[in-house]
């Protein structure tokens, strides 16, 4: 038999975003957990602030490609590295 930890969060809202949330929480639950800690003061950064800035410019320049309709390229920034 083999043991399964067992995580406790909780979903705000409803809808896609709520459904997002879920899924993200049974493929990633542990990012959850993490988040979780830091939101608490009990523990580091789920992710580094530059992965989150450059993580920004991608879905800044996803909607810019949408709104024009072309392509956009993007470089990692040397603060993303």
């Amino acid at each position: 038999m083999t043991s399964v930890a067992q995580t406790r969060f909780g979903i705000v809202g409803s809808g896609w975003r709520g459904e997002f949330f879920l899924r993200l929480a049974r493929l990633l639950p542990e990012r959850l957990v993490r988040a979780g800690a830091w939101a608490r003061e009990e523990g580091p950064a789920p992710y580094s602030l530059a992965e989150a800035c450059q993580d920004h410019l991608i879905s800044l320049a996803i909607e810019e490609s949408v709104r024009t309709g072309r392509p956009v390229a993007i470089a990692e920034e040397a603060w993303a590295r």
